[in-house]
């Protein structure tokens, strides 16, 4: 009677043990059902974008783009930049020029490769380190995700046109982006 309250026991602490173990592979393939990762030739339609519009926006489109941070354990930490298909929605497509919103989207995919890549890299300092905790990992989020931000109010700031905006600031997240490839 009690090998067998012992091996029940044990089968317990197993389950309970995968369970927690695969409940980040879990989260993880959820979110991988509404996200496209990127990639250098990456190209998102407007089928891509699945929200429902909000009719009461002056905003005609709205995509959303952001770093997910997988860290089932800290030396496996790595961050990569996407597209999240349900927080995106197009209203009207008639109210704007379609070739330079898609190449705008495109140019800050971009940038948001570049912070993931920063972001990795800075990782890859400490997740080695045996007195590394998830909150060390949390800080460089929030230091990399400020930087993100502020950069992205810049290429808001001003009275520029889409068109514009994506002939100002292109060369500049091309080379950010081809130096981020040198991030270790």
């Amino acid at each position: 009677m009690k090998k067998k309250i012992l091996i029940i026991i044990i089968l317990l602490i197993i389950i309970g043990i995968s369970c927690f173990l695969l409940r980040q592979q879990i989260k993880e393939y959820f979110f991988n059902q509404h996200v496209i990762y990127w990639s250098e030739n990456v190209n998102i339609n407007f089928s891509d974008y699945q929200k429902q519009p909000k009719t009461d926006s002056e905003l005609n489109i709205m995509d959303f783009h952001g770093l997910y941070l997988f860290a089932d354990k800290i030396e496996k930490a790595n961050v990569r930049a996407f597209f999240d298909k349900n927080q995106s929605w197009v209203k009207d497509s008639t109210n704007f020029n379609v070739e330079a919103v898609k190449k705008f989207q495109k140019l800050r995919f971009d940038l948001y490769e570049v912070y993931a890549r920063k972001f990795n890299s800075e990782l890859n300092k400490i997740k080695y380190n045996p007195k590394t905790t998830y909150e060390d990992l949390e800080n460089i989020g929030n230091e990399i995700y400020q930087e993100l931000e502020t950069f992205e109010d810049e290429i808001y700031s001003g009275d520029y046109s889409t068109k514009e905006r994506v002939e100002i600031w292109k060369s500049k997240i091309d080379k950010l982006l081809e130096e981020s490839k040198n991030y270790r």
